[in-house]
């Protein structure tokens, strides 16, 4: 395959996956589920472009199956051991465990600041869709208590910029972060990635393992902060690769996102809060993080 061709098929896959996010939104969505055919035909743009192999479609088809069953039939006997199923799969997805998928490489060792490090950028298939599995499930539940737009975005944004605050100080503090402000030129591949990378993060770890973790907490007559803490916990630990600093900032990051989505009741509050704090990252700091140079002798 040519690079054109293949540079295209990626980039019809990626921005079908977008659609299919915004779609989902749509007032007519219900009716008209345009998010399902988005996400048909990002599907068959990644197998073209050889993201993904047939047989990667054997996870996606099975979580899709389990999750329609769910929701069709919530009370049935083995709905406990199709949400265990639906929950395993989820993650395996998320850590790219399953045979068959094959990133592509958007930005390879990029230096987006003088004293950053090095950041390469790979654009995943399983795990978006995996998150717009789950999110188009959590859309077809009722949840009451929802927040108001208004106080909706008042909440996205005090919380994002308490934790912005927060985070931003502890890393100048350890100098994991340095000041560095700055407009890439990759910004909008980063940007589309984010929002899919997160969509699917806050889909999984709040929507699914949060809320199951609140209804438990309910029923034993717990505080559902313990819900909280537990997916930040779990947050936390997905993010074992950047070492146990990243993974303390991901815990706290992670509570301040479980409590946006427990306060709101709406999981696009916690995706924008997370896209919000990753963006102010990018654009005020060294990004990923503060390059180590060696001390002069």
């Amino acid at each position: 395959m040519h690079w054109f061709n293949l540079h295209s098929a990626v980039s019809l896959t990626y921005s079908f996956l977008l659609l299919s996010l915004t779609w989902m939104y749509l007032p007519y969505a219900k009716r008209v589920p345009l998010w399902q055919v988005s996400v048909l035909l990002a599907v068959g743009f990644a197998l073209s472009a050889h993201l993904m192999m047939p047989i990667a479609l054997l996870p996606l088809l099975a979580l899709s199956a389990l999750i329609q069953q769910q929701q069709n039939a919530p009370r049935h006997p083995l709905s406990g051991i199709r949400l265990l199923l639906i929950a395993l799969i989820s993650v395996g997805l998320e850590l790219h465990q399953f045979p068959g998928f094959h990133p592509y490489k958007a930005l390879d060792h990029v230096l987006l600041s003088s004293h950053s490090t090095a950041y390469t950028l790979h654009l995943y298939v399983d795990k978006p869709v995996m998150g717009l599995l789950l999110l188009a499930w959590l859309q077809q539940q009722k949840i009451t208590g929802k927040y108001t737009l208004a106080r909706t975005i008042n909440c996205t944004l005090y919380t994002t910029l308490g934790l912005f605050v927060l985070l931003a100080s502890v890393g100048l503090a350890t100098h994991y972060i340095g000041f560095a402000p700055k407009w890439p030129d990759q910004l909008p591949l980063w940007l589309g990635a984010a929002l899919l990378s997160a969509m699917a993060e806050e889909a999984l770890f709040r929507g699914l393992i949060q809320g199951k973790l609140s209804a438990l907490c309910a029923y034993i007559r717990l505080d559902t902060r313990f819900a909280i803490l537990g997916s930040a916990l779990l947050f936390g630990l997905r993010h074992y690769y950047a070492g146990t600093l990243y993974m303390l900032f991901a815990v706290v990051a992670g509570i301040a996102y479980g409590w946006v989505y427990h306060r709101t009741k709406r999981i696009t509050a916690s995706i924008s809060t997370h896209v919000l704090f990753n963006l102010c990252h990018l654009l005020v700091f060294t990004y990923p993080a503060l390059q180590v140079l060696p001390t002069p002798t």
